[in-house]
């Protein structure tokens, strides 16, 4: 005989296996949520912390520059020529 695959014990079977997986989606939808909001603010404050300080380090530049210090760059040695290929 064919099984009745609408019964009760199917069914109930499904319907807690389907809500078990919505309720961890839903769980871990809410945490990203969080971590991420989390995230944004911690970004917030420290672009608007940064923001007051920036005109402060175009000043330090310019003072450096103007002293005739010069970066590090400048400094380093020029890489090796490569070696000939045969």
């Amino acid at each position: 005989m064919a099984k009745n695959l609408f019964s009760i014990p199917n069914f109930s079977i499904v319907f807690c296996k389907i809500l078990e997986v919505t309720i961890i989606i839903f769980r871990e939808t809410l945490e990203v949520t969080i971590i991420v909001s989390v995230l944004l603010g911690l970004a917030e404050q420290i672009i608007h912390e940064d923001g007051s300080k920036i005109g402060e380090t175009s000043t330090l530049v310019r003072e450096a520059e103007s002293k005739g210090e010069s970066n590090q760059r400048e400094h380093q040695r020029p890489h090796p020529p490569l070696p000939p290929y045969l």
